[in-house]
């Protein structure tokens, strides 16, 4: 799909994300003032109790459902429940600090693109491929809970890893997704 939306005019410029950086956002923080830092990184050391994981995926499709696309991902199958659980852990560990979590609905994905904001007339081919799309049978491991520090550059946004934590659980299990 991304070669042919590359080299076709008729789909909009898209940012494609490098395999290397695919991940799930369980909750998207903003601005954190440096004085709560710690405070997350500490919540994230605590014990999650829930185990590693395996998701798979569902299908792949766009965001907004209308309007002109801005971004390609690739929906989850089997792990949402756990991973509906990990986020709900979070929010509640968080909100003790007084930092908002998000109150629109979770929908677990991997954004696979982002699309070019300026262009708007050729969205609706771009829906048409994607949904067109069958992602491979593709399951994986979900087994740690990353914060990550994001800077936004004219080039996308640069990450760093500020705290990384398993997920096993004392007892080594593993939950099924």
């Amino acid at each position: 799909m991304a070669r042919r939306v590359d080299v076709d005019p008729k789909y909009p410029p898209v940012r494609w994300v490098a395999e290397e950086r695919l991940h799930f956002t369980v909750c998207f923080l903003g601005d954190v003032p440096a004085t709560q830092i710690e405070d997350v990184r500490w919540e994230l050391r605590v014990p999650w109790g829930s185990g590693v994981f395996t998701a798979s995926r569902e299908g792949v499709d766009v965001f907004p459902s209308s309007g002109p696309p801005r971004v390609i991902w690739l929906g989850m199958r089997d792990g949402r429940d756990p991973l509906h659980a990990l986020r709900g852990k979070l929010a509640g560990r968080l909100n003790r600090y007084g930092l908002e979590t998000p109150s629109r609905p979770f929908r677990p994905h991997l954004t696979l693109g982002r699309v070019n904001r300026t262009v708007t007339d050729l969205g609706t081919a771009l829906r048409s491929l994607v949904r067109a799309q069958v992602a491979p049978n593709t399951r994986w491991h979900v087994g740690l809970v990353s914060l990550y520090e994001s800077r936004l550059s004219p080039g996308g946004s640069a990450y760093r890893v500020v705290e990384c934590e398993s997920l096993r659980s004392a007892g080594g299990t593993v939950e099924g997704g």
